[in-house]
């Protein structure tokens, strides 16, 4: 049951970046229509930027999200992580959205 609840905590960021490709985390999180104030929404609401994290994690975690290859530059030195689904994330995805 647990799964379940959390499986729809997180479509919104899987259907996201099936549908508009990938993004780094605050690009998702504000595609998906985030808040940055954490006393809005519930404790694991994925639109609370502390619970987007952990979801993000999750997903890493299960195999449905990576890390791809980011050349730009954000300042000297620094690369931000940009993120996509998988082979796998994709399938999964598409599996629920049948």
């Amino acid at each position: 049951m647990r799964m379940k609840r959390l499986l729809e905590k997180v479509q919104p960021i899987l259907d996201e970046l099936l549908d508009n490709g990938q993004g780094t985390r605050m690009e998702l999180f504000k595609r998906i229509g985030g808040n940055m104030d954490e006393t809005v929404g519930f404790n694991d609401d994925p639109s609370r930027w502390s619970s987007f994290k952990h979801h993000i994690g999750f997903l890493r975690h299960q195999g449905l999200l990576e890390v791809v290859p980011f050349k730009k530059l954000t300042a000297p030195g620094t690369r931000q992580l940009v993120f996509d689904l998988t082979e796998e994330g994709h399938e999964f995805v598409h599996s629920l959205r049948q």
